[in-house]
């Protein structure tokens, strides 16, 4: 079989013939415009006379051409056959005048040559009626009755196949047409911002029918792909009706039309339904879609801010000089600088607390004293020289801080030997608390939700736990600083080898 993988071509040696390519190029396209008036056999005086009108040199005559006729036959591009309608005499049947029609390959090849000449860029459209249309058809094929006839589903194939193969291949152009080289340059230039409304519009409307019709279209696949019996029943009555199509040029049995049906079906499921091992194409047609707006609207803020940093403000400045001119007082002004120019940048400075203040992690940012903080010259004559400084004393080391350490722990611990002899503690049920101990209940409570048994164990062997209450009422524990709304836990103190 001519074309297949492997083989070479030899229909598309005209294109690229070393001598004479203008000459076949003239006439296949003479061909292929007469194959479109359906006018099939063409005699060499036709053509002739045909490629000349076409603009081909006037010296070209009936012998060149009859070897150009020849060659083309001998590529395979042409077919002949004798004419024998206009013979009056043994002499012209013997002279065997034949007339040309160009064979399959070459009408393919001639309109994909005329497809290419025609290419200005990637083209495409996104058009969402195409959307709802497939609805459409997926509906039909999923609810398809047993009783109707094989006409009716062939018919509904092609529809279905043709509507799915026009917006693919149309969406696909599209998407690529705004990420090709050209489309970059022009998001660059400010004509740009003529149309970038009618772009992001045209892409926000069709995601919106896409996210609308997406969703309906995959439930009906996927229904079809479960109820096997009643899909693989109207794919059947398709390839019957296709087998009972007379087709001269490729006559295909039984199993390769089940073949090619059900390989276009799955490629159909596998464009709105994806598979294991990848997402659906119609989801990154989705996503190539709103990535596109982002770069739309990127570029034009681009523009936008390369458009007003060149910008002169020297009429703004001179208006605002002339309103502090008209000032009469200081405060007015000052209150004309706050509204112009606003609050200047502010800056923050970090340093730390003074060992004597008995600063612990715990102490509020509000209780300890303000801080001071010498600003160094920022010209080089005030740096100071590089001296050797005393080494820094550890906080821990600090007698200070170690007291304070000290009393927090045996705080703690008094705590928790009073909890430990009581068993269980719940919230609702204490008392007025310190803020010591609210601190410390709140620790506890923290470190059982943070672990997956609720329970942990103090460095001392103490095991406090929870039990697993997903719906707990709500209880007030009251502080000696205020009111905390929480919810009404319990916990269960035990020692080391004591039973929970």
């Amino acid at each position: 079989m001519l074309g297949t993988l492997g083989q070479e071509i030899t229909e598309t040696a005209y294109l690229t013939a070393r001598t004479n390519t203008k000459r076949y190029r003239y006439i296949l396209r003479y061909f292929y415009e007469q194959y479109q008036r359906t006018n099939y056999w063409l005699q060499p005086e036709e053509i002739l006379s045909g490629v000349r009108t076409m603009g081909l040199e006037e010296d070209y005559d009936m012998e060149k051409l009859q070897a150009d006729l020849s060659q083309l036959e001998g590529w395979k591009s042409l077919t002949a056959q004798h004419d024998s309608t206009r013979v009056t005499t043994i002499e012209e049947y013997l002279k065997k005048r034949y007339r040309y029609m160009m064979t399959p390959y070459a009408i393919e090849i001639e309109r994909l040559v005329i497809q290419l000449e025609n290419v200005k860029g990637y083209g495409g459209s996104l058009q969402p009626s195409k959307l709802q249309e497939f609805v459409r058809l997926a509906k039909a094929i999923r609810w398809w009755s047993q009783v109707r006839s094989e006409v009716e589903a062939v018919e509904l194939w092609d529809e279905l196949i043709d509507l799915f193969k026009d917006l693919n291949e149309r969406a696909s152009d599209y998407i690529a047409s705004l990420n090709s080289k050209r489309s970059e340059e022009l998001f660059a230039t400010e004509q740009f911002l003529a149309y970038k409304d009618s772009v992001l519009t045209y892409l926000q409307n069709f995601i919106q029918v896409l996210q609308n019709t997406a969703p309906e279209i995959s439930e009906l696949l996927l229904q079809a792909k479960q109820d096997s019996y009643s899909t693989a029943r109207f794919l059947h009555q398709v390839v019957s009706a296709k087998m009972g199509m007379p087709n001269l040029d490729e006559p295909l049995s039984a199993e390769q039309w089940e073949e090619r049906i059900n390989s276009q079906w799955r490629n159909v499921e596998r464009w709105f339904l994806g598979t294991k091992q990848e997402s659906s194409l119609v989801s990154l047609l989705e996503q190539m879609a709103k990535d596109t707006i982002f770069k739309v609207v990127r570029s034009a803020i681009r523009i936008q801010e390369k458009g007003r940093s060149g910008m002169s403000r020297q009429q703004e400045l001179e208006q605002v000089g002339r309103w502090f001119l008209q000032t009469e007082s200081l405060e007015e002004a000052h209150e004309l600088y706050a509204y112009t120019f606003g609050l200047y940048e502010t800056r923050h400075f970090f340093g730390e607390h003074a060992e004597d203040n008995g600063y612990l992690d715990e102490t509020s940012m509000w209780e300890t004293t303000p801080q001071e903080f010498s600003l160094p010259p920022r010209g080089h004559q005030g740096r100071p020289r590089n001296t050797n400084t005393a080494p820094v004393i550890a906080r821990k080391n600090n007698p200070v801080s170690l007291q304070a350490y000290l009393k927090k722990k045996q705080e703690e611990e008094s705590l928790i030997e009073t909890y430990v002899n009581r068993g269980s503690v719940l919230m609702s049920e204490l008392g007025v608390v310190s803020k010591g101990e609210r601190q410390q209940l709140l620790s506890w409570i923290s470190r059982c939700l943070a672990n997956k048994n609720l329970q942990f164990r103090t460095p001392d062997g103490i095991r406090i736990a929870m039990p697993n209450r997903p719906n707990l009422d709500r209880t007030i524990l009251v502080c000696e600083d205020g009111e905390l709304e929480m919810p009404n836990y319990t916990l269960y103190f035990s020692r080391e080898g004591e039973p929970s």
